[in-house]
């Protein structure tokens, strides 16, 4: 037990008199009395907020620790308490998976916004402040020694407060060690990879994959024992002279000799020169993916508007049809971006790449082209009424040509013409 003295009254510090210990009332006297002296009792950790919601829990205190970039979650007790380090544990198992959560509600105590990339979450502790603990609770506490820590807090008379580690760091020193040099070159690379490229990262067994929103692969970054292995997802990379031995070819005869990650080229990142270093080559491998991308969508629309369709109208239509079937597809790609079309039995069903709504039909006869818009309301001008026809009547459709509840018959150029502002106006509907 320990024993406080104070000088006596009137003794001029020749005379102690011994201060009798006091009980705490309310656990929110212990919360209030290291809430406002927190950066005292701990130096390295400021306040976020108390009483903050964690699933189906709520922490007293909640705690950032600069230093290491991790929250502490910190519970009191006004006395012993045998359940209290299982309390604590539960903290820790209810973050995981709720970060998201968590980080809102730190963001509507503090106003501080904590970035979740920015938080290294795997160490994440918490710190019971108790008058007094179980042998129990110091033997759980000593195997997980790093994750909770336990410390003494008594009240004497006259205002005193003492504070003593049970298990953790001494008080006054800074508590938690430098974070790892390997953790904090990951994280500056991660906001290149992210914050930079925007870039999404997906967590495999042996490496992160890091990738575009189009699901292309950029690269691949894995941990080793005092380097970070960066792998170029491509099978092509212009590699500067200069830069041969950093950004190194890993196939040889036609075998790649190193399996650490995905793709042919691979860098190691030892410091945050080095990840300079890469950037340039990673903006080069998303460059070829992008391309890759649009060739693969071009080629696609480039099939889809080549001879099949030609062929579908030559064994239908007439050769002056032919051609007036060209010259109908050149002025619909001119006029609206992104389109296809599928083949039906008994029409061309022209719609938007991106969400494959129907724009328009084209029916193929021998000595004309029927054209259906692809909606229910049309705003046809009087001038149109005969070119533009509603096909229903009395509720029943006159037509069954195609799509839509409005046709065109097209013969002529002038009639092309005539046709693509409607076409342009049921676009429109469709992306609106």
């Amino acid at each position: 037990m320990t024993r406080v003295f104070c000088p006596a009254l009137g003794g001029r510090g020749r005379y102690m008199e011994e201060v009798k210990e006091a009980k705490f009332e309310k656990e929110s006297v212990v919360q209030a009395i290291i809430g406002d002296n927190l950066d005292v009792i701990f130096p390295d950790l400021e306040i976020v907020g108390h009483e903050i919601s964690l699933k189906d829990n709520r922490v007293d205190t909640v705690a950032f620790n600069v230093k290491t970039r991790s929250f502490v979650l910190i519970e009191y007790k006004k006395v012993q308490n045998d359940g209290a380090l299982v309390q604590v544990l539960a903290y820790l198992e209810a973050l995981r998976g709720n970060e998201g959560n968590f980080l809102e509600a730190c963001k509507d105590r503090s106003g501080r916004k904590y970035d979740k990339k920015d938080v290294v979450w795997n160490r994440t502790k918490a710190i019971l402040i108790a008058p007094s603990f179980t042998p129990r609770e110091r033997a759980a506490a000593k195997q997980i020694k790093g994750t909770v820590e336990l410390y003494r807090i008594s009240k004497y008379e006259n205002r005193v407060i003492t504070m003593e580690t049970e298990i953790g760091p001494k008080l006054g020193k800074s508590p938690d060690p430098e974070l790892p040099k390997l953790d904090i070159l990951y994280t500056i690379l991660e906001k290149v990879l992210h914050g930079d490229l925007h870039l999404e990262k997906v967590k495999t067994r042996v490496y992160d994959r890091w990738i575009l929103k189009n699901g292309k692969g950029v690269c691949t970054v894995a941990k080793q024992a005092k380097t970070l292995v960066l792998c170029y997802t491509t099978k092509s990379l212009d590699v500067d002279k200069p830069d041969d031995d950093f950004v190194r070819h890993m196939v040889k005869n036609g075998k790649k000799i190193g399996k650490k990650g995905l793709g042919d080229y691979m860098s190691t990142i030892q410091s945050k020169k080095d990840v300079d270093r890469t950037i340039r080559y990673l903006k080069l491998v998303c460059k070829q993916k992008d391309e890759d991308d649009l060739g693969q969508k071009q080629a696609a629309r480039g099939s889809l508007l080549g001879y099949d369709d030609k062929k579908y109208v030559t064994q239908r239509g007439a050769k002056k049809i032919v051609r007036l079937y060209d010259e109908f597809k050149n002025a619909l790609c001119g006029s609206i971006p992104s389109l296809e079309f599928a083949l039906k039995e008994r029409y061309i069903n022209w719609k938007l790449a991106p969400n494959g709504k129907s724009i328009c039909t084209v029916t193929v006869y021998k000595n004309t082209l029927t054209l259906t818009y692809n909606t229910r309301q049309l705003d046809v001008s009087k001038s149109d009424a005969d070119f533009v026809r509603h096909l229903f009547n009395n509720g029943k459709r006159i037509s069954i040509a195609g799509l839509g509840y409005y046709d065109s018959k097209i013969k002529t150029k002038k009639d092309i013409e005539k046709a693509i502002p409607y076409i342009n106006k049921v676009y429109l509907q469709k992306v609106g």
